[in-house]
C-alpha cells in the first residue's frame, strides 16, 4: 500500500502507542475481506461488476491475529434487461476472540440463475 506509518512497521515505536503493539494497516483488512470473499465460492463466476461499499473500521486488527469474513445477503433487486441483479451484503471481519474488526455494505452486480 506504501503506507510505512511507524503504527504498521516499527514494534518499538509501536508499544507506545495506545494499542502497545504494531497494528496492520486498515486497508489490508478490507483486501483480506475481498479474498475470503472469494474463498467462500459466492463471487467467482457469478459477481458481474463490484458497484461499491460502506466500510468501517471498528477495531484495531493485530500481526498475528486470525481473521474470518461473516457475509449476509440483505436486498436484492432483479434486473431482468441485464440478466441478473443487484445485490447488496452485509460484511463482517471478525477476530480470533470473535471481536468485530472491520464492517460495511458492499454492492454487487450479479448474474441471473440458468433456469
Amino acid at each position: 500500500s506504501g503506507d510505512y506509518n511507524q503504527l504498521h512497521t516499527d514494534a518499538e515505536f509501536a508499544k507506545g502507542t495506545p494499542f502497545g503493539q504494531r497494528v496492520a494497516h486498515g486497508l489490508l483488512g478490507l483486501t483480506m475481506a475481498s479474498g475470503l470473499a472469494s474463498r467462500l465460492g459466492f463471487i467467482e463466476g457469478t459477481a458481474e461488476a463490484f458497484l461499491g461499499l460502506t466500510w468501517k473500521f471498528k477495531a484495531p486488527i493485530f500481526i498475528g491475529d486470525t481473521i474470518s469474513l461473516q457475509a449476509k445477503v440483505t436486498h436484492k433487486k432483479a434486473l431482468r434487461r441485464l440478466g441478473g441483479g443487484i445485490i447488496v451484503l452485509d460484511v463482517v471481519l471478525v477476530n480470533q476472540k470473535g471481536k468485530k474488526v472491520q464492517e460495511g455494505e458492499w454492492r454487487a452486480l450479479i448474474k441471473g440463475s440458468q433456469g
